[in-house]
């Protein structure tokens, strides 16, 4: 077999979906939609099918809305950007009396906006859901580690071992 054969097969083994996602996996998926309130069914449903070996299913929808919020953001800018370019093509062909280039501002004017609603839709319901998935997966409690007397320079005292 051949050096660059070789390599397409193991890319492609590499690049080959895992198998069905594991029982503890469920729960997570369980215990993180009890907890955000969010509807994650098509997310798990993309995670059995999309997930990459050792991907927990938290890690796959937090990519998932880390990428949504991230092309949300792209939409708005590059919207905002054609508009403001449409729109002063606009303002710059009516100063000039020129109705082809109003026109013309018109249609970049509009496929700004038509690319910035979409983007200012996406991008907040993004947000919301990332902060959701990290409010509900932030794990900030405290644990008793270890309890008992310690021996002190003035005398016994009690120790504590606690986790954050």
């Amino acid at each position: 077999m051949s050096p660059s054969l070789a390599w397409v097969f193991t890319s492609l083994l590499l690049a080959a979906p895992a198998g069905p996602a594991p029982a503890d996996e469920a729960v997570v998926y369980g215990d993180l939609q009890a907890r955000t309130g969010l509807d994650l069914e098509r997310v798990w449903t993309d995670y059995q099918s999309e997930r990459r070996d050792g991907q927990g299913f938290y890690e796959f929808a937090r990519a998932r809305y880390r990428r949504r919020l991230g092309a949300g953001i792209g939409l708005s800018i590059a919207g905002l950007g054609l508009s403001a370019a449409g729109l002063a093509i606009v303002l710059l062909a009516a100063e000039r009396d020129n109705d082809v280039d109003v026109i013309g501002g018109a249609l970049v004017l509009t496929a700004g906006l038509s690319l910035a609603v979409p983007g200012a839709i996406l991008w907040p319901v993004s947000q919301v859901r990332l902060h959701k998935l990290k409010q509900a997966r932030q794990t900030a409690r405290v644990e008793l580690r270890a309890a008992g007397p310690i021996a002190l320079p003035r005398g016994a005292g009690l120790g504590l071992g606690l986790a954050f």
